[in-house]
């Protein structure tokens, strides 16, 4: 049909088919024209769409992140209940003491009530240079010296930390690690390792083996202690 168009075609009208075929052609070239603005279009409502879906995932990721944040530790336990405290609206001071006291549970050999620590804070909010407390220093003086004997002042400076900068209830921030002592955890590698190394953990925790499942009942009847009366 195109092989009897010429380029004499649009400019003699004297043969009618040619005519025709012409308008054809023309008409095919209208039909192009109405597909490639619908392509055009469909394309354009595309991209629109697709940066309209893109930023609605950026806020709600940006959103998330900044109202919770993240909290790392050694233990996955820890991080999960740090991560529980922040989602309560508690703040990181909150966060880090919840997380701490679920180390006294989770690995003893690192981390005890009877130890102490520092802790600093820092609220980027007024610019003003961190803040150190320390309850590290709690090696028993005087006769007791001789023995080796430590204060437990972890759990007063905790505490301290959570007066001065906390914002959810005390009872909030230890009642997780006391449920997580009560009803058990997978026992670490490391753990058990240090329990065959020292006699004492051995009597006190039976000889765990990994993994299995360890609870401290007496933990956790201290922890609700320290939950109701605090570090007195």
């Amino acid at each position: 049909m195109f092989l009897d168009l010429t380029e004499e075609c649009p400019l003699t009208k004297e043969k009618s088919y040619k005519y025709r075929l012409c308008g054809y052609c023309g008409n095919g070239f209208k039909f192009i024209n109405v597909c490639f603005v619908a392509l055009t279009f469909a394309i354009t409502t595309m991209l629109v769409l697709q940066i309209i879906y893109t930023e609605n995932i950026l806020q709600n990721y940006f959103s998330l992140r900044s109202v919770h944040g993240a909290v790392a530790t050694d233990y996955s336990n820890c991080s999960q209940i740090g991560t529980r405290i922040l989602r309560k609206l508690g703040n990181a001071v909150d966060a880090a003491i919840a997380a701490t006291i679920c180390m006294t549970v989770v690995a003893p050999h690192k981390t005890g009530l009877g130890g102490g620590g520092y802790m600093m804070i820092h609220n980027y909010k007024n610019h003003t240079h961190p803040i150190v407390i320390d309850f590290a220093n709690n090696t028993a003086k005087g006769f007791f010296a001789k023995a080796g004997l430590r204060l437990p002042a972890l759990l007063k400076g905790l505490e301290f930390a959570h007066a001065s900068y906390g914002k959810l209830p005390w009872h909030d921030v230890v009642e997780p690690s006391a449920k997580l002592a009560r009803e058990g955890f997978v026992v670490s590698k490391d753990l058990v390792d240090e329990i065959s190394k020292n006699t004492d953990y051995g009597m006190l925790y039976n000889g765990p083996s990994n993994p299995c499942v360890l609870q401290l009942h007496e933990l956790a009847n201290t922890l609700d202690m320290v939950a109701k009366y605090g570090a007195k």
